[in-house]
């Protein structure tokens, strides 16, 4: 739209959300509670790659989860599954509805233990030094992605439950659940687009 680094300098912010005030001419002050923004969308690798060869090393891209996918194919006509979708649809209805607290969200000492070893898997490959510089600081945003994923997959187990975050503590089993996420989905899609695409 012509606004060229301010437009993403206003995304880089959005990633850590928080509070924000939004001065306008026309529109006056504007309060925000959370500036914050979830974007997804799919794009073919060669535009991709044009795009990230003219992009700022800001490390905008390096926060996007990547999936590097197959091509099509033709899909197996089943119907869904009406049960799962209810499950669905009432899980993100819980989330909707619950209330920020005045607590924050602990993890349990397993839990805990699990992020560490996460992040520090991403350093030793970012300390291995063959792969690319790209590839590198998106690993270096792995620690904290960790945190952010921790935290969304409690969120989702405890509206099934029906119980507030701050309820309970992040579970062993939930970090386990992030980590096989982490190392066996998003670290090779990641592995592959930044290989394939940006070289």
């Amino acid at each position: 739209n012509g606004k060229g680094g301010s437009d993403r300098a206003a995304w880089l912010e959005t990633y850590n959300g928080g509070a924000r005030r939004i001065e306008r001419v026309s529109a006056g002050s504007v309060f925000v509670k959370n500036w914050s923004a979830c974007i997804i969308g799919g794009i073919q690798p060669e535009p991709m790659e044009a795009i990230a060869g003219s992009m700022h090393e800001d490390g905008l891209l390096q926060r996007f989860m990547v999936v590097y996918g197959k091509p099509g194919c033709m899909g197996n006509g089943n119907a869904p599954i009406k049960s799962l979708d209810d499950s669905y649809r009432e899980m993100i209805r819980q989330i909707w509805m619950t209330t920020p607290g005045i607590r924050a969200v602990q993890l349990g000492t397993s839990a805990q233990r699990i992020r560490k070893d996460i992040a520090e898997h991403a350093y030793k490959l970012i300390g291995v030094g063959y792969i690319s510089t790209a590839m590198s600081a998106h690993l270096g945003k792995w620690e904290g992605l960790t945190a952010r994923l921790l935290l969304t997959y409690h969120a989702c187990e405890c509206a099934i439950r029906h119980i507030h975050p701050e309820a309970a503590e992040v579970s062993e089993d939930t970090a386990q659940r992030v980590r096989a996420f982490m190392l066996k989905m998003l670290l090779p899609h990641s592995s592959a687009f930044y290989a394939n695409v940006l070289g």
